[in-house]
């Protein structure tokens, strides 16, 4: 089925793969029980006490799907993110495509590891994380919808902030 999928993706898109985006979900178990794979973790759905699976999906433009897995319920989100990259890379021989991915996989390990196989990225980042200095700084942009500003970093890395269209 996965197969069938990534051809499908291809086609549509012309055999170019640019830019993927990357994501997790969990999905519990109306059940206390655990095994191998279902285990209690941290749950998104305050399901704190149901077992749970993580589904990582590797997605090109437009929601076309590449591949997924399925990892433990109990495993940190960010610790999926580069051992899938690198497995889809090798099954669908995809090149270096353009990262996408939410602030729950931003790590400096992630980072050091996208850099270091060569990779371009854009991950979400949570400005709580950021220094007093550059928290005000990004608090200054007057930003109307569809605007964005740009803030070089001291470690090269650069912060885009946009205000969405709401």
């Amino acid at each position: 089925m996965e197969e069938i999928s990534f051809k499908h993706t291809k086609k549509v898109l012309r055999g170019k793969i640019n830019v993927v985006f990357y994501d997790m979900t969990t999905l519990y178990f109306e059940s206390s029980d655990e095994d191998d794979l279902r285990k209690t973790g941290f749950s998104k759905d305050g399901k704190h006490q149901c077992p749970q699976i993580f589904l990582g999906l590797l997605v090109a433009s437009a929601g076309n799907p590449i591949g997924y897995e399925i990892f433990e319920g109990n495993i940190f989100e960010g610790d999926t993110f580069i051992p899938l990259l690198r497995r889809m890379e090798e099954r669908y021989k995809l090149g270096k495509p353009v990262i996408i991915a939410d602030a729950g996989l931003l790590s400096k390990k992630n980072i050091s590891s996208l850099t270091m196989d060569g990779y371009q990225y854009i991950l979400g980042a949570r400005p709580k994380n950021e220094t007093e200095v550059l928290k005000q700084k990004i608090l200054s942009f007057n930003l109307k919808d569809g605007e964005y500003a740009v803030i070089e970093k001291e470690d090269k890395t650069r912060l885009i902030i946009t205000k969405g269209i709401m």
